[in-house]
């Protein structure tokens, strides 16, 4: 394993955490984001979903 340095260092991946890791490597930073999740986006890409699949059914 090797040793890397980043300049931000987000924990968290919901949409806040997203957002500001994608504006710090945008504005030139060296960024990571951990979370120990396997979803990125929170509640976006876990439970949204499931309403939409849930009410597409019922019709």
């Amino acid at each position: 394993m090797t040793r890397q340095a980043y300049e931000v260092a987000l924990y968290g991946a919901a949409p806040g955490g997203v957002g500001a890791a994608i504006t710090a490597a945008r504005s030139g930073r060296r960024t990571v984001q951990l979370d120990p999740s396997v979803h990125i986006a929170g509640l976006m890409t876990r439970a949204l979903p499931c309403s939409w699949k849930r009410r597409r059914f019922e019709r």
